[in-house]
């Protein structure tokens, strides 16, 4: 402990986002600055995460400080959840978990109080860029995936669907071949029984272009969409409800199946 507190120095946090990454290749970083009744305070994110990530239960840690306070009786604990929850907890790399899940925020009040408003955009915001962070740099991955469900019934059906979608390696392997494979999408949906969705009002989209129903040369456009692109737009329309949701992910390459087939503890 002495050896580690005599190593502690002001400005080192990019080091802390290094020194947490295990099969992880980049940093992940993200901050805000916001206003504050004396002026403006700072909130600062750090992640680690690159495989078994499947929240709630993941390979995931997440560190968030600040130097703003809220207002008095404020439930800083349901202001993290609720960003969470629109964030890592739609966030999927390869559908298996861990124990070592953990997101933690701290505000030691320094730089006066913050609106509660304000906080919490900012917040939201950090969390999803770290969530695309992860994402991007999965085990084996070269492409983000973002998907949008809109017009669910629910939530509940929302996340069934999404995670799904994500968590299918043959949707996963399709976007990293370029392969627009519409099967393979709606298998992915279809496989939720307990959310049966009708095929008449069901419409994917690949960034603008229509999936369903797909003539040679849009088939085209969509191969050379998702071959060109490293953030890859989603979008798979329900049309029975109101709710919308977004999730991350990432494709499947050879190189997942290299990391994990040749590891050793």
């Amino acid at each position: 402990m002495q050896k580690a507190k005599s190593l502690l120095k002001p400005g080192n946090l990019e080091e802390v986002a290094e020194a947490i990454m295990t099969t992880d290749k980049r940093r992940k970083i993200s901050f805000r600055k916001i206003k504050t009744e004396s002026g403006e305070g700072t909130i600062y994110g750090i992640a680690k995460g690159a495989g078994m990530i499947e929240p709630n239960m993941a390979t995931m840690l997440c560190y968030i400080l600040s130097d703003v306070s809220l207002p008095k009786g404020t439930n800083l604990y349901s202001v993290l959840k609720s960003s969470v929850d629109r964030s890592f907890n739609c966030l999927t790399i390869d559908s298996d978990t861990s124990t070592s899940d953990t997101v933690a925020l701290l505000c030691n009040g320094l730089s006066g109080e913050s609106s509660m408003e304000d906080f919490s955009q900012a917040l939201t915001e950090i969390c999803i860029d770290l969530t695309k962070l992860i994402a991007i740099d999965g085990e084996g991955a070269t492409k983000l995936i973002e998907l949008t469900i809109k017009g669910a019934k629910s939530e509940t059906q929302a996340r069934k669907i999404g995670k799904s979608i994500l968590n299918s390696p043959l949707v996963k392997t399709a976007v990293y071949g370029g392969d627009p494979n519409w099967g393979r999408l709606v298998m992915a949906v279809g496989k939720v029984f307990e959310e049966p969705i009708p095929f008449e009002s069901l419409q994917i989209y690949f960034g603008t272009l229509p999936v369903k129903e797909a003539n040679p040369e849009i088939l085209k456009k969509l191969s050379e969409y998702l071959k060109n692109n490293t953030e890859i737009s989603l979008n798979v329309m329900l049309n029975i409800g109101t709710v919308s949701m977004k999730f991350w992910g990432c494709d499947f390459s050879e190189e997942y199946i290299k990391e994990n087939a040749y590891y050793t503890t």
